[in-house]
């Protein structure tokens, strides 16, 4: 992630959000009980940056949560948008591809 993010020059976003190997979660660097319960919250917001994320956040796939986490190259409005990020990461992560999906929005309080 890091050196492809280095070549193509976008950005990391972490939601500053680590690995908690006592865990086995993604979960806030600075947890706050009042915000998800401290616990791990999705990407809620279109942008094109590099973040590790539970794939079943993403995915409309209907199988259990499974924790499987997967390597987001940004969230686009617009399948072209999408396909044009695309375009340009495959030169550096081969395997990358385009999941369509529904970016739920929430109003946290």
């Amino acid at each position: 992630m890091l050196r492809a993010a280095r070549k193509i020059s976008w950005a990391v976003d972490t939601l500053e959000c680590t690995w908690v190997p006592g865990r086995d979660s993604i979960l806030p660097i600075e947890p706050s009980p009042t915000f998800f319960a401290g616990g791990y919250y999705p990407r809620m917001s279109f942008d094109r940056s590099f973040s590790i994320e539970y794939w079943d956040s993403f995915s409309e796939e209907d199988a259990l949560r499974d924790n499987k986490m997967a390597l987001i190259a940004g969230v686009y409005p617009r399948q072209n948008a999408a396909d044009s990020a695309l375009k340009r990461l495959l030169p550096h992560c081969p395997k990358a591809f385009v999941q369509p999906g529904m970016l739920l929005t929430h109003v946290i309080h």
